[in-house]
């Protein structure tokens, strides 16, 4: 069985973590999405490992990522809501994305609304 997972923006999904922060956004959606699209392989061993757990797991995941403004690094990662169930994929996901580093680093401390949609193939 293969498994595969569709990475899904949230629309208006950039949000400031600098309170009244105008602008300093710039290309950060875009490179925190490269960021993550370079974690799909640990990403999708993630997902494989649930499924050996339970061959019908799927549904969404949203999560919160905090990307610090001096290193352009995820430094945390929250589960905002899980709606597929298993909490050792929710750990997985988390643990692949902290300390993933955007290629460009945001001249703003970002907070980024961030959904996965998990599917079977």
């Amino acid at each position: 069985m293969n498994a595969k997972y569709v990475a899904m923006v949230v629309a208006g999904a950039m949000a400031l973590a600098l309170a009244g922060a105008c602008g300093g956004v710039g290309d950060s959606q875009e490179h925190l999405y490269s960021a993550v699209e370079a974690e799909r392989p640990t990403l999708d061993a993630c997902y494989g490992d649930a499924l050996e757990r339970d061959d019908a797991l799927a549904g969404h995941m949203s999560l919160v990522l905090f990307v610090d403004d001096d290193d352009g690094r995820i430094q945390d990662v929250q589960v905002k809501e899980a709606g597929v169930g298993d909490a050792d994929l929710e750990d997985c996901v988390v643990s692949a994305l902290v300390g993933v580093t955007l290629d460009e680093t945001p001249s703003v401390e970002l907070e980024v609304d961030y959904t996965f949609e998990f599917l079977q193939s």
